[in-house]
């Protein structure tokens, strides 16, 4: 059971308001922090994956199945102005389900497989979606999807089973994330794995799970922080060595074999003295301005052998103005690659997700200019 802890929840945010202003929400988090932390504080945790119209889904938290709406590429509305009047999202979130039990499914059943329930049609695309990543695992030498045996920890809705396993679509869309690593990576020999932007630990989850020696630090803002930990001390239980024990350390620790420790984005400089196998970022530092991005990079650039990007290298959506949803300036390739100037880019291709390349987004492959260390090509 995911456990609520109201105390450690608030020692993070204050200790992130006592930060840097660089270390602070940017501007497109800003739009997530009060909704997110208002639902924390009213709901806890218990059943967190389950939650419909959740705005934890901005980090990764909920578990959505296989859906008509995203069969038929309709945009969520978290990003519409609208959403700060009184009442708007429960009503959205209402008209969502309405919509989702009548006209989707019948549509769903009627238009595009004709002579099939929904039902039938969400299983048959769950097995595709296995198919798929097991596919890709293969194709990259990874450690066999059928090994991983995920934790239903959080209560998600969404659940299927593969070999008599357990399995959401979300942890499909990070077995596939670790797939595309591994194709250059050789996680049987690395000691210190970095995540920046952890969000709610499922990476983690997945890739501890199948290589469990690794070390992992992870830094992010809460409320995600706060809810990362809080899973993954469900699902890894004394493996995770608390925020609260990592905020006062004047420096990071020495890896530890299998441990996972949290720290905020504040402490994200020490890392600059620490020796890093690999650092991991998967759609955060596009949502973040580039002076920020700057800082964290010029760190990494210091520490790390390798470095995995998932990003939309064109840029996110900017915002109109200052408070309103999107980023003020846009980080891009160029910037990236700018901002590791020790380091190479090895790969770049079009993201994968269970059931589609994820349009938008690439995957890079980063190895240092004067290394080919822990680093295999594979074209």
């Amino acid at each position: 059971m995911v456990k609520d802890d109201a105390q450690l929840l608030e020692l993070m945010l204050v200790d992130q308001q006592r930060a840097a202003p660089i270390f602070q929400p940017t501007n497109y988090w800003k739009n997530y922090v009060d909704v997110v932390l208002s639902e924390l504080r009213r709901d806890g945790l218990r059943g967190f994956r389950a939650r419909e119209g959740s705005y934890m889904a901005s980090f990764g938290a909920t578990d959505a199945g296989v859906h008509w709406r995203v069969l038929l590429d309709n945009r969520r509305l978290n990003n519409l102005r609208m959403r700060r009047l009184p009442g708007f999202v429960p009503l959205v979130t209402w008209l969502d389900r309405v919509v989702t039990e009548t006209i989707g499914q019948r549509l769903l059943h009627g238009a595009m497989v004709y002579g099939l329930s929904a039902t039938q049609v969400e299983r048959e695309l769950e097995q595709r979606a296995a198919e798929r990543a097991a596919a890709l695992g293969r194709e990259a030498g990874a450690r066999p999807l059928a090994q991983l045996s995920i934790s239903l920890e959080g209560e998600p809705k969404h659940v299927f089973h593969l070999d008599g396993k357990p399995m959401t679509m979300s942890l499909l869309n990070y077995y596939i994330r670790y797939a595309y690593v591994h194709r250059f990576f050789d996680f049987a020999n690395a000691s210190l794995v970095v995540e920046l932007g952890s969000g709610s630990g499922k990476q983690v989850e997945v890739v501890s799970k199948l290589h469990p020696n690794i070390c992992y630090f992870l830094f992010d803002i809460p409320p995600q922080l706060y809810v990362c930990e809080q899973f993954l001390k469900a699902v890894l239980g004394e493996r995770v060595v608390s925020y609260g024990e990592c905020r006062s350390m004047s420096d990071l620790p020495s890896p530890v074999a299998g441990k996972v420790f949290l720290f905020g984005n504040w402490q994200f400089p020490k890392l600059e003295k620490a020796r890093v196998d690999l650092f991991w970022n998967a759609a955060s530092l596009q949502e973040m301005e580039p002076d920020v991005v700057e800082m964290y990079l010029t760190t990494v650039d210091k520490s790390a052998q390798a470095v995995y990007l998932n990003e939309t290298m064109s840029g996110m959506a900017k915002a109109s103005r200052a408070g309103r949803p999107g980023v003020l300036n846009q980080t891009m390739l160029a910037h990236y690659e700018r901002f590791l100037p020790s380091f190479r880019r090895v790969d770049m291709r079009p993201a994968e997700a269970p059931l589609w390349v994820h349009e938008g987004f690439s995957d890079t492959y980063w190895i240092r200019r004067d290394s080919e260390r822990r680093t295999r090509v594979v074209q």
